[in-house]
């Protein structure tokens, strides 16, 4: 249930952000805006303040800001309302190309400014996931976590280690952290006898252990141990870092989308393992927040999980917005300045400003592009229905 929750929450916070972008720049630069919708299909909610109407519909997968004047009259732009006509202010294609350019880019930056709070509330309070210098894991048998009758024990168990101990020296060496306490084991051989300090109820001993070959690699020490993992705040200089990772593994996602939909579409109808790294719907983030949600760890991991699945989520929101193919925001941005750049090179040869783009003309290749959205779309509500990405 929290999973459910905190993703609805999540998805309406996230949608709402991206049109209050577009709205506040629009308005900042003088812009005409009638409307701010989160949802789509039947109103649930409606109510008007000063020359705007606010609403949430009934389908909460979208939203729209309704700005007056995007193309000159006559080139397909909705007849305006009565009420729309008394809405001061200038038609959006009568903003300079900067003006335009920023109101368009505020939606999709505003996706990733709330990624980039949510990471750093994750980073900063929650803490992630790191390995810790107490033992989370004793391995019983050096070939198996769980020994035979005829089975090896591990030299960890052997040596009486449990989990909770805190190893704070080897060969008395102090150690404060996995990556040492790892480290230092692999820099041993197998046979070799490792003192091993460690602090349990209060008290410090040292044990014995004659560390053995480790089967997934020959030639290496294994002591049998795993660490216990903890939630470590870190400083939140590494949300960038964080934030330019998410966008490359989006763009790169991109650029091979029609192709991964299709493979996940018949993965799924013939009933093959679905690739965890492919395509997801907003089926499946809402099944995978889920199983977050329920998942067997305490509530600040799973929270942190959750805002971290969030934040993905307005990451591929704010670059796939930015892809230049209309009607996305990035289609409209290559237009503007498609249109500016071919004013200014008619005015270089002083010949007739061949003015705005007639959008008519576009259409065709617009709806091309829908149509693409929504056929994908249902491709992956049906891998998402019928073979559905679990957490594991």
């Amino acid at each position: 249930m929290l999973g459910v929750v905190v993703f609805l929450v999540g998805l309406f916070v996230s949608i709402a952000v991206h049109e209050a972008g577009h709205m506040i720049t629009a308005r900042r630069f003088g812009g005409r805006v009638s409307a701010f919708m989160v949802g789509f299909g039947p109103n649930i909610l409606s109510f008007k303040r000063g020359h705007t109407r606010y609403g949430l519909k009934a389908i909460p997968f979208g939203g729209y800001v309704r700005i007056l004047g995007m193309r000159p009259p006559g080139q397909g732009e909705p007849v305006e309302t009565e009420e729309e006509r008394s809405v001061p202010g200038k038609d959006f294609y009568r903003l300079s190309a900067p003006r335009r350019t920023a109101t368009l880019l505020a939606g999709p930056f505003s996706n990733l400014l709330l990624a980039g709070l949510l990471l750093t509330f994750v980073v900063s309070v929650l803490g992630v996931p790191a390995a810790s210098s107490r033992v989370g894991v004793v391995r019983e048998c050096v070939a198996a976590p769980v020994c035979s009758p005829d089975g090896k024990a591990s030299p960890a168990a052997l040596a009486g280690l449990k989990a909770g101990d805190e190893i704070v020296a080897l060969d008395g060496a102090p150690v404060s952290s996995w990556e040492e306490i790892a480290v230092s084991i692999a820099a041993r051989t197998p046979g070799d006898v490792l003192e091993v300090t460690l602090v349990a109820d209060g008290e410090q001993r040292t044990v014995r252990a004659l560390l053995a070959e480790n089967p997934a690699a020959p030639d290496s020490a294994m002591l049998g141990i795993s660490p216990e993992i903890v939630s470590e705040r870190r400083a939140p200089t590494m949300v960038p870092r964080l934030l330019l990772e998410q966008s490359r593994n989006v763009l790169g996602a991109v650029l091979g989308f029609p192709v991964r939909v299709l493979e996940t579409f018949g993965d799924s109808l013939r009933g093959e393992e679905r690739d965890p790294a492919g395509p997801v719907g907003l089926v499946g983030v809402g099944r995978i927040g889920a199983d977050i949600g329920d998942a067997p760890a305490p509530m600040n991991t799973r929270l942190g999980q959750l805002l971290v699945l969030l934040a993905g989520l307005n990451v591929s929101l704010g670059v796939f917005n930015l892809i230049p193919l209309l009607p996305l925001d990035g289609g409209h941005i290559a237009l503007t300045w498609f249109e500016t750049l071919r004013s200014r090179v008619a005015r270089m040869r002083r010949r007739t400003d061949p003015g705005p783009v007639d959008m008519r003309r576009l259409m065709p290749v617009t709806n091309l592009v829908v149509a693409f959205f929504i056929v994908s779309t249902l491709l992956l509500v049906f891998a998402d229905v019928v073979n559905p990405i679990r957490m594991p």
